[in-house]
This record gives structure tokens, C-alpha cells and sequence, in this order.
């Protein structure tokens, strides 16, 4: 909105004085306004844009809540992940019981997921990964 009553403000200087400076101006007014926009989304999205990852706070307290669950022997590898405003994805990779079938495996794969979404509804994504 700024920049159209800029562009319309040079060219009524550039019709009423018959000079191209105040549209020539009025350009480059405009061009800094997008440049500052530009600025600061990248400052506000620089989270998303990188894969910034959650506090450690977060990932400690993910990674305590995983390794309470029966059947998880150790927690490895945790990645918390900005994917969004307020939106994470957990990528954990467990070890598990030996004693563990396939069904049971299944399942507790299941239920870490449930566990760790029910944890809040930032976590939009949870990938758990048994090695």
C-alpha cells in the first residue's frame, strides 16, 4: 500500500513539475521499502530457512519421555527441527529390547509417536527410527 502511494505520489510531482526526479525518487523509495520487507522476513523466517534446531531443553525432555517407554534400551540420535511457526519434526533413533517382535516393535513405534504428539501440538511430525 506504502509503495503505490509513493509510485502515485512521483508521478503526480513528475506530471506537475514536468521533472522525472520525483519518479525517479519515488523508484527508489520503493526499492528500499522492499528491501527493508525483505529483511524482515528473512529475520523472522531465518529458523525455518536454516533448520534450526529445538533447545536443548526440549530435546532432553523428548529424549527422557522416549527413553521412559518399555521396551526403548537407549535413546541415540535426536533431532528436533523447525519446519514452521511453532511446528517441529522429531527424528529419534532408538535401540530396542532384542526380545521385541515385529508386532511389538510396531507398537511401540506407535505409541513414542503418540507420546511425544500428545506432548504438544508443535510436534507436527515424529519419525522414530529402531536400530
Amino acid at each position: 500500500m506504502v509503495g503505490n502511494l509513493v509510485a502515485f505520489a512521483g508521478i503526480l510531482f513528475d506530471q506537475l513539475t514536468g521533472s522525472t526526479i520525483p519518479d525517479a525518487a519515488a523508484a527508489l523509495v520503493i526499492g528500499l521499502c522492499l528491501a527493508v520487507v525483505a529483511l524482515d522476513l528473512t529475520r523472522r523466517n531465518r529458523d525455518f530457512l536454516v533448520g534450526r534446531q529445538a533447545s536443548g531443553a526440549i530435546r532432553e525432555r523428548l529424549r527422557q519421555l522416549i527413553a521412559r517407554q518399555p521396551g526403548v534400551v537407549m535413546v541415540g540420535q535426536l533431532l528436533v527441527t523447525f519446519v514452521g511457526p511453532r511446528q517441529l519434526w522429531v527424528v529419534a533413533h532408538i535401540q530396542t529390547d532384542d526380545a521385541l517382535d515385529g508386532r511389538a516393535l510396531k507398537e511401540l513405534l506407535r505409541t513414542i509417536e503418540r507420546v511425544v504428539q500428545a506432548q504438544s501440538p508443535s510436534f507436527v511430525r515424529v519419525d522414530v527410527v529402531p536400530g
